[in-house]
């Protein structure tokens, strides 16, 4: 008895403690259980304020983009309506020389080599392409000659001479290109060599031009890819400018005679 006694004594603390635990508990009304569904609804909460804060961003996205997109349009628009004469323009200005042009040899349409040194006391201009060309070379040719023609009353103290360089070895043989170019000027110089030379002269001019394969080569039905200037040169076979298509007949005669006047460098 006296054992059970003081066994009693001795839990009788804790088995207090715990049901007062309990007691306030019930009092609070905070079961685990509550706590529990108390955090998930937070957490739910949370989330749902988080989705309407990201929903009301992108609607303000949307909102900037329906505003700003059509002023962009509106002030590209006024941009390039906008006259000439209120755009501030200034001339361009080209400082040092290009590295274009050098020493060469060639083979003219009457089989006898020619140097860039043959050429020096006069003012060559000159234009790459083939004779099988379509359309492109015609009309680069047809210009080139009549630069040549306005040029001369403008400078008579100076001898234009208008240069045909073959890039189609291949198949642009010696009377074909002195048909061909006949057909544009009286004064055509055509010239050609191997395709080890013709490579070197394009290379030395920044002249892109494409190889035909040895299948196309041996059937002879292919098109040359190239590029498209018409070079000008002064009386030592200087590089002085070139130009490309988008430049129109008056516009290289007048370039031209301000260099030739020393009025551009």
């Amino acid at each position: 008895m006296r054992f059970v006694t003081l066994l009693l004594s001795r839990g009788a603390p804790r088995w207090g403690m715990a049901c007062n635990v309990r007691m306030q508990r019930r009092l609070k009304g905070s079961s685990p259980v509550e706590e529990y569904r108390k955090k998930e609804a937070a957490k739910e909460e949370r989330a749902e304020t988080a989705k309407d804060r990201e929903l009301a961003l992108k609607w303000i996205q949307y909102g900037l983009m329906a505003i700003l997109g059509p002023l962009s349009v509106w002030w590209a628009y006024n941009k390039h309506k906008r006259p000439q004469s209120d755009v501030k323009t200034s001339e361009v200005r080209t400082v040092g020389k290009a590295l274009v042009g050098g020493q060469w040899t060639l083979v003219t349409t009457e089989g006898k080599p020619i140097t860039s040194a043959d050429l020096h006391g006069k003012y060559p201009i000159m234009y790459f392409g083939f004779t099988h060309c379509p359309e492109i070379c015609p009309v680069e040719l047809h210009r080139l000659s009549r630069v040549v023609d306005e040029l001369r009353p403008l400078h008579p103290d100076k001898e234009f001479v208008p240069l045909f360089v073959s890039i189609d070895p291949v198949r642009d043989s010696l009377k074909e290109i002195k048909s061909y170019i006949s057909e544009f000027h009286k004064d055509f110089i055509g010239l050609v060599g191997t395709p080890k030379m013709v490579e070197k002269m394009c290379k030395m001019h920044r002249i892109y031009f494409s190889m035909p394969t040895e299948d196309e080569a041996l059937s002879g039905d292919y098109l040359v890819d190239h590029s498209i200037a018409i070079y000008f040169f002064d009386d030592k076979f200087e590089f002085m400018e070139c130009f490309g298509s988008r430049f129109t007949t008056d516009e290289i005669v007048n370039k031209m005679d301000r260099l030739l006047n020393g009025e551009l460098i």
